[in-house]
Formats: C-alpha cells, structure tokens, sequence
C-alpha cells in the first residue's frame, strides 16, 4: 500500500495524473512511456 501511496503522488507531482472530487484521472487521450530498467 506505501508504495501505492508514493506512486500516485510521484505521478501527481509530475502532472501525468489530477486528482478530482471522482477520483483520480489520466487527461490525455494516450500516453507514451519510454523507460530503461536494470537488474541490481
């Protein structure tokens, strides 16, 4: 649950999310993601 909680407000903080009286959404159409991960 904590790393829920500190998901939702990093995507907040970096406006890909709003939060809204219904909850949160996502107001784009689409988005794209380009990400790298690495073991270790």
């Amino acid at each position: 649950m904590k790393s829920v909680h500190m998901d939702v407000h990093a995507l907040l903080d970096a406006g890909v999310i709003e939060r809204r009286a219904a909850g949160f959404i996502l107001p784009y159409d689409a988005v794209h993601v380009d990400f790298f991960l690495k073991a270790g």
